[in-house]
């Protein structure tokens, strides 16, 4: 699933931006990047609970975007990715085996 992400609102400063859309992907395995295909790399990506304050899991991007988390059980999932220069980004994902593609989040830099 890839996910396009708006212009930031704030001036020189990360903004939230939160997806309503519960995004639909085979797995939580994925590959965050900024503009077309910029690897967006050492991003935290979080699973946190119903109320994003729990944190169950974290991990970072690697050198080419990519993600990871070791998990079958298909549902819900909250995740947030963040770092220095991006605007956070939180989102529910959805995992279904049988879903198209792995999820590709666009992130958007801060100004």
């Amino acid at each position: 699933m890839l996910l396009a992400l708006g212009s930031p609102s704030g001036f020189g400063q990360n903004s939230l931006i939160v997806l309503e859309k519960v995004v639909l992907a085979r797995s939580l395995v994925g590959r965050v990047v900024v503009g077309e295909e910029t690897a967006a790399d050492n991003v935290t990506v979080d699973l946190c609970g119903p109320d994003w304050r729990t944190v169950i899991a974290s991990t970072k991007t690697d050198r080419d975007g990519y993600f990871s988390f070791k998990t079958s059980e298909q549902k819900t999932w909250w995740v947030r990715i963040s770092a220095e220069g991006i605007n956070t980004i939180e989102l529910r994902v959805r995992t279904n085996k049988h879903a198209a593609q792995d999820l590709i989040i666009r992130a958007v830099i801060a100004t």
